[in-house]
């Protein structure tokens, strides 16, 4: 029983270190950079379209 709950307890924490990963990955300051970025160009080009349509 107690091998069980070891078990389980590793697994978890291999778990939580993945996600944790993860999330340090996702979160990168290039990566946020890029993503700021982006958004800012979308939205450049849809007020570039919605200027450029014909009324």
């Amino acid at each position: 029983m107690r091998l069980w709950v070891a078990y389980g307890l590793i697994a978890l924490m291999l778990a939580a270190a993945a996600a944790g990963i993860a999330y340090i990955r996702h979160n990168h300051p290039d990566r946020k950079y890029l993503r700021q970025r982006e958004r800012e160009d979308q939205k450049s080009r849809n007020r570039l379209e919605a200027n450029n349509t014909p009324e």
